[in-house]
């Protein structure tokens, strides 16, 4: 149910920005059609948001994945050119389809959480092998017993630490 949570309120913050929802192999992802990236959720291994260990993916990833990934690697430039002026279904499958693909990889553990949002540009049997880059949501602070940030969608008084690293 992580996974299908942190989807759905994804696509309703990105839906906010006037990022659009759309399904390309069966994967669902948030478009953000002016930087031509797009953003998906899966659970991760306890490597999240840890340096020097790489993130695995809980599930085996399909060939709809496989071909997210090598998309990826074959693009190094983050941003489309211009907006689309053509925003139908159709348009927009292809853009998105050709745009960069970021995965926001959540572990969650007893009183343990950590985030980080990276670019895959490896995949192997199914599973992430490689990045271009990973940016650290460190969470772990705010994941206690005694603090319900986590559950309080209103609370915005608070910092949460991030650290994008450069791909090794």
């Amino acid at each position: 149910m992580a996974w299908k949570d942190g989807t759905r309120r994804t696509r309703e913050l990105g839906t906010l920005k006037g990022w659009r929802r759309i399904d390309i192999d069966q994967v669902p992802w948030t478009l953000d059609v002016n930087s031509g990236r797009k953003f998906t959720v899966v659970n991760s291994n306890d490597a999240a948001g840890i340096r020097g260990r790489d993130p695995q993916n809980r599930s085996k990833k399909g060939t709809g994945t496989e071909r997210t990934v090598f998309a990826n690697a074959d693009q190094l430039n983050l941003a489309f050119p211009e907006r689309p002026t053509d925003d139908s279904d159709d348009v927009l499958a292809d853009r998105a389809f050709k745009s960069v693909s970021w995965y926001l990889f959540v572990y969650a553990e007893g009183d343990v959480i950590r985030a980080e949002l990276s670019c895959p540009v490896g995949i192997s049997s199914g599973f992430f092998t490689e990045f271009s880059e990973r940016i650290f949501l460190n969470t772990d602070q705010f994941a206690s017993p005694d603090n319900d940030l986590l559950t309080r969608d209103t609370y915005t008084d608070f910092d949460i630490p991030v650290e994008r690293l450069p791909a090794t």
